[in-house]
């Protein structure tokens, strides 16, 4: 399976030319070692990036455009005087460990950014193929293995995300500890664009990709959390389980007589496993339920709506105010906003009942009210009797 990842290390040693261009020497990019990977339901994937493979790879960064951020998509012949502040030269090699190569960075803003704090790491955009083979690589298990590594870019990135504590020298420092960002729990991928794009993040969701805004990708992360609160009662459940059954064991091999007492605690046990199998149903559906609305209701919202921190409620509210925006929801109910957003969303994009939301034109032989404003209506009247 072929899949994108961004390593991140410190900017180094580095200096400013006569004719005002960054040079970066021997900066390390990535290193082998084991990564924790964590996907939606809990479970952690743990990706080794081996020295023989990371070397198979290094050729593959030589001569690499430099980027500001990572744009939204790879960088090409096609689009590199959009996206290149620079490059890298052609000595990339690996010493003690760690990648590193020399680039130098000709764009005046990228350099200001660098020198004022702003962008303080670099971080490279490589594809890789993830073959699951376990094994052990300096005293640490891992359960697959990054190969086929093939250099695209190298994003010059804002410092402190993720938790992420290094801090960059300023220019001409001589210590250079490397350091490799590992993406935030449940993202396999992160693609941005300062170019005006949309930030996008690939999100892993019961096995599956999928790609949201960071905004939304944040509040599904939030939704995920909450899931993952219910993990210390999921283990009491599976505790409460292995005793009862113990239990019923120790009951057997005594040839007990009280059948009766078995059968209880076999009941007991049962019902457990069942609340335990309710319980992540449960959750899987609240998680799944949220990435679909959030996906819908993307289609009917500004690019800029930030989902983070709404409820269901607030998103659903959101889409039906963007279409109708006279309709007051404040004193209704979950059923009236659940009704109405589901009529807008049958309807086509931008055009309800005939009205161009946009323009606010009713279009010549179609009735001037939608079928938002009639749910609207029949619902106020089935309310008064």
């Amino acid at each position: 399976m072929q899949v994108t990842r961004y390593d991140r290390a410190e900017i180094t040693d580095s200096h400013l030319t006569d004719e005002g261009y960054l040079d970066i020497k021997a900066c390390p990019i990535s290193r082998s070692g084991v990564f924790p990977y964590y996907f939606a339901d809990g479970t952690m994937l743990r990706e080794a990036k081996l020295p023989n493979d990371l070397q198979d790879g290094v050729d593959s960064f030589n001569n690499k455009p430099v980027t500001n951020e990572h744009p939204n998509e790879f960088v090409t012949a096609d689009n590199i005087s959009k996206y290149s502040v620079g490059m890298t030269h052609s000595n990339a090699h690996m010493q003690d460990g760690k990648m590193v190569v020399d680039m130098t960075i000709t764009d005046p803003t990228t350099i200001k950014e660098i020198h004022d704090g702003k962008r303080r790491e670099l971080s490279i955009g490589f594809k890789a193929d993830v073959e699951k083979r376990p094994g052990e690589f300096q005293g640490q298990h891992y359960d697959a293995v990054q190969t086929n590594i093939q250099g695209n870019h190298v994003a010059v990135v804002s410092a402190g995300r993720a938790g992420h504590d290094v801090r960059v020298p300023h220019f001409d420092s001589k210590e250079s500890p490397v350091a490799t960002e590992i993406m935030d729990a449940g993202y396999a991928g992160n693609l941005s664009d300062d170019k005006g794009g949309k930030i996008l993040k690939t999100m892993i969701i019961d096995g599956k990709p999928y790609e949201l805004a960071e905004d939304a990708a944040a509040a599904v992360q939030a939704e995920q959390n909450k899931a993952t609160t219910g993990a210390s009662s999921l283990e009491e459940a599976n505790k409460t389980i292995a005793a009862l059954k113990k239990q019923i064991e120790s009951l057997k091999s005594e040839k007990s007589d009280s059948q009766d007492k078995i059968s209880a605690n076999q009941a007991k046990a049962d019902a457990a496993q069942s609340e335990l199998q309710n319980m992540k149903d449960s959750q899987q559906a609240l998680i799944d339920a949220r990435v679909q609305l959030q996906m819908d209701a993307s289609k009917r919202l500004d690019d800029k709506f930030d989902f983070k921190g709404k409820s269901n409620r607030d998103i659903k509210a959101a889409v039906i105010l963007a279409n109708h925006k006279d309709l007051k929801l404040d004193d209704k109910d979950d059923v009236y906003v659940d009704g109405a957003y589901s009529l807008i969303m049958a309807e086509k994009p931008k055009s309800i009942g005939g009205i161009d939301v946009q323009a606010g034109q009713h279009q010549d032989g179609e009735d001037p009210k939608s079928a938002a404003y009639k749910f609207a209506h029949a619902y106020e009247i089935a309310n008064q009797e």
